[in-house]
């Protein structure tokens, strides 16, 4: 849920962007990410990088 959030931050900060908004663009906030997940982000992005599909897919 928090990813999700953060998600729609960026796209409404991008959106202000865009529409040469005067409002101020909504707060970032950094996402824990667990250290023991890495390996497998690594080999995902590998996987991205020779054109296969998620390794979960």
């Amino acid at each position: 849920m928090g990813s999700a959030n953060e998600s729609a931050r960026a796209a409404v900060g991008a959106l202000l962007q865009t529409a040469d908004s005067p409002a101020a663009p909504p707060a970032l906030y950094k996402l824990h990410e667990p250290p023991e997940l890495e390996p497998l982000r690594r080999i995902n992005a590998d996987r991205y990088r020779a054109g296969q599909p998620h390794m979960l897919a």
